[in-house]
């Protein structure tokens, strides 16, 4: 069932720069910025709505385009994504990649390349990520009124 689940809510048809951007103006920004910057990724993220929402920011419009150093991880980049969107430390974020949840100790690189293969020159070279958040504690203990 989870796997039905995930397919529906990570769907490539649900990224929003996708569908607002035509792939021939992907394919020459990616290969613009590729021979540019011959030691970054260009990465696109989409985000829950419910991770905005949840810190009141949903009016806000997230940075979703990041030219990424091949050689840092993704644990850093996640660090990267959780500064940008000032969220509580009571929120966990993960990253998912292709309805796979990514290892934190994995380069870009690594991932870009694992990426590039499975979906071959069918691509536009930007690698897609959903940034997913969970309030980790459950419940917000702050309006639970006060007992003696």
């Amino acid at each position: 069932m989870f796997n039905s689940v995930s397919s529906v809510l990570f769907n490539n048809e649900n990224i929003p720069y996708k569908n607002n951007v035509p792939l021939a103006k992907r394919v020459y920004e990616s290969n613009r910025i590729l021979a540019k910057y011959s030691s970054h990724i260009p990465v696109i993220v989409s985000y829950n709505d419910k991770l905005l929402k949840k810190e009141g920011k949903d009016k806000l419009i997230p940075k979703n385009k990041f030219l990424v150093p091949r050689d840092i991880t993704c644990s850093q980049f996640l660090y990267t994504l959780r500064s940008q969107l000032k969220l509580h430390s009571t929120h966990a974020v993960f990253i998912f990649c292709d309805n796979k949840l990514l290892n934190g100790s994995k380069l870009m690189s690594e991932i870009y390349d694992e990426y590039m293969q499975t979906h071959g020159s069918d691509c536009d070279r930007f690698i897609y990520f959903w940034v997913l958040g969970e309030n980790t504690f459950g419940i917000n203990r702050s309006k639970i009124p006060f007992q003696n």
